[in-house]
């Protein structure tokens, strides 16, 4: 019983004590950067929204895409593809850490 105190104090020790857990301030530009990234995203994503005939992605293939995506899904298969948002054709620089997802509405 000791032994499992003595470990849960040390952790907490080593917790409390790291530079990791004091934070950092979210600089300005960082904000910025996200922020620009964050209405590039939304408006992709409402012209996506804007065109019902595109209500799955395998709709927004190119067509010489689609048949193989296709028949890679009927039988069974993921189909998974990566999307980056773009400015002129280029990504958005963000400087520092951000991690973003897109989740359903009601999560």
């Amino acid at each position: 019983m000791a032994s499992k105190v003595l470990v849960v104090v040390l952790s907490l020790v080593c917790v409390l004590v790291s530079p990791k857990t004091l934070g950092t301030e979210l600089k300005a530009a960082t904000a910025r950067a996200f922020q620009q990234y964050v209405d590039l995203t939304e408006a992709r994503i409402r012209g996506e929204i804007a065109r019902p005939s595109r209500f799955l992605q395998i709709d927004a293939l190119p067509e010489t895409q689609e048949p193989e995506v296709r028949s890679r899904l009927l039988k069974g298969e993921i189909f998974i593809q990566s999307m980056a948002t773009k400015e002129d054709g280029s990504p958005v620089e963000v400087r520092g850490i951000v991690h973003s997802e897109r989740l359903p509405d009601h999560a």
